[in-house]
């Protein structure tokens, strides 16, 4: 699927420009998301601000907010493909807060 390869490029890119180190991971996701993005957020570098679990859509409920809280993904993860109804997805997880009623 050309979308689903086009995600695999870009974690490949983002992935390959943050391992050399002059670039940090947070300014390379914000630059690929003004670049590829079609969300909204591509203005803001991707950046969708802080949301608890049931904010957003179901999949990214399942990718964000695991039941069995070993698998949540911690600050500076990135996560994706999630597939949604609006999409493919890529998610750099850039900070966590434990208050469950964000």
């Amino acid at each position: 699927d050309r979308i689903l390869e086009k995600i695999k490029s870009l974690l490949v890119e983002l992935n390959d420009r943050a391992a050399v180190g002059d670039e940090p991971l947070p300014q390379v996701f914000a630059e690929l998301a003004r670049r590829e993005s079609e969300c909204p957020s591509k203005d803001k570098g991707g950046d969708l601000g802080m949301f608890g679990k049931g904010t957003m859509v179901k999949e990214f409920d399942l990718a964000l907010f695991p039941d069995d809280a070993t698998l949540t993904p911690p600050a500076g993860n990135i996560i994706g493909p999630v597939i949604t109804d609006f999409g493919a997805h890529i998610i750099f997880i850039t900070k966590r807060d434990e208050n469950k009623d964000q």
